[in-house]
């Protein structure tokens, strides 16, 4: 694992549409206000501690990057 990055991943819902939004933060507190995205009005609604992380071959030092992927949850 390289570029390993802790952080939040935070979820979001429009009560307008009920649709669920899911992002990755690198902040360590949550953003508790309501955004409006345009028809979407967003509010808060949990995150979780999280880290960010790309792979890298040790063979051959290709890096895969994981753009995609939001995060992993930390478990305890």
């Amino acid at each position: 694992m390289i570029n390993v990055a802790d952080g939040m991943i935070v979820m979001k819902k429009c009560f307008h549409c009920s649709k669920v939004s899911t992002c990755f933060t690198f902040h360590h507190q949550p953003p508790l206000e309501p955004n409006r995205d345009g028809v979407h009005f967003w509010n808060f609604m949990e995150s979780d501690e999280s880290f960010h992380f790309d792979l890298e071959c040790t063979a051959c030092g290709t890096i895969v990057k994981l753009d995609e992927l939001v995060g992993l949850m930390l478990c305890t």
